[in-house]
């Protein structure tokens, strides 16, 4: 809700972010995607390969996804941030956008520093 206008209702909010099932991207990488078609960024399970901890890594709880060479739109409902990241340059060899995870912690920093 904006200014008196809905957007979401709590039970669509709730389903975008319902039932994240594990499933390999590109043949590697772990995502959990949900209903909603979301990822879930987290490390479930004992053994993960180092693609999966690139991915997840210091983004876990957010929800949302990233794009080539950088760009980051994510958000964490339990910490009540967001968090949105759109380089300058494209890198396109930042598969996992590394760039953009370092500030996303630092937020998350300030955030628990509060």
């Amino acid at each position: 809700t904006l200014e008196s206008k809905q957007f979401f209702s709590k039970e669509t909010w709730q389903k975008l972010h319902d039932k994240p099932e594990a499933a390999r991207l590109g043949g590697n990488v772990i995502t959990h995607f949900t209903q909603g078609g979301l990822n879930l960024f987290t490390l479930i399970g004992p053994k993960h390969s180092a693609s999966d901890k690139a991915l997840n890594k210091g983004r876990e709880g957010f929800y949302g996804w990233m794009g080539l060479g950088g760009s980051i739109f994510q958000w964490n409902p339990e910490k009540e941030i967001g968090f949105a990241f759109v380089p300058t340059s494209l890198h396109i060899v930042d598969l996992f956008n590394e760039r953009g995870k370092v500030y996303q912690q630092e937020v998350v920093k300030c955030i628990n520093a509060l």
